[in-house]
């Protein structure tokens, strides 16, 4: 029983040392949530297509690409490149962090159907925010959990309703595009601690909220391109200058 006190106890500030406080909690969250709220599953622009294809071969243990799951030619697709014989993509380095995700992503789909996963994701983050906010001073901690669950709810029935069949083959994409909106959660959520520490809490939330919903960065953050991944290790730096 010790053990496990001392256990939740070190998430506990972990979490805190992550998130700074609850309010960073529920930025990411929330923006997280507001990303999901708008995300299709698909390929906008023609550089997806070669980097995906090259996060495929790096879930299966290999740099250069063997599977064309996705193609917009018969032949090679544009941005990979030839190197001995074989074909390699680019952005390795961002592809790295959206390997977990395609490993979980294939293993729950084992579990839960993929038309269903995605939009049970979304379900839990809407909970756990939900949660988050009731124990904010000046909630009523009872009512804004049946309220915002109750919310949650309708919008994942509405999910399951209208959701089409989603084949399995289609989860790297997820990964990668979830991926980059964890990164652009992340920017958020830097922003706030930046500005929170630079000025003050209100000023930190104003401009982590307005990255995530009134900036490129929230624009991007479902199209998965290198940019939000760049925009979170950028604003740290500035904080030297």
């Amino acid at each position: 029983m010790t053990e496990a006190w001392g256990g939740r106890r070190r998430a506990r500030r972990l979490l805190w040392r992550v998130f700074g406080d609850r309010p960073g909690l529920l930025l990411w969250l929330g923006v997280l949530c507001w990303f999901g709220l708008t995300w299709r599953v698909g390929i906008f622009i023609q550089d997806t297509y070669a980097v995906a294809n090259a996060l495929v071969a790096l879930a299966d243990g290999h740099l250069h690409v063997t599977e064309l799951r996705y193609s917009i030619t018969l032949g090679s697709q544009p941005g990979l490149h030839q190197y001995g014989g074989r074909l390699y993509g680019r952005n390795y380095g961002q592809l790295a962090l959206a390997v977990p995700l395609v490993w979980a992503l294939e293993g729950l789909s084992v579990i839960v159907a993929p038309r269903l996963l995605l939009a049970s994701l979304w379900a839990g983050l809407g909970l756990a925010f939900v949660a988050q906010a009731s124990r904010l001073d000046g909630f009523d901690r009872e009512r804004t959990r049946i309220v915002g669950s109750v919310v949650v709810a309708l919008l994942f029935a509405g999910s399951v309703l209208t959701a089409t069949d989603f084949s399995r083959d289609r989860l790297a994409l997820a990964a990668l595009q979830l991926s980059t909106m964890v990164a652009a959660a992340t920017a958020c959520l830097v922003c706030y601690r930046l500005l929170g520490t630079l000025h003050d809490q209100r000023v930190g939330l104003a401009a982590g909220v307005a990255l995530g919903v009134a900036t490129p960065v929230g624009f991007w953050a479902t199209i998965p391109k290198r940019h939000t991944v760049v925009a979170c290790l950028t604003i740290p730096s500035t904080r030297s200058r």
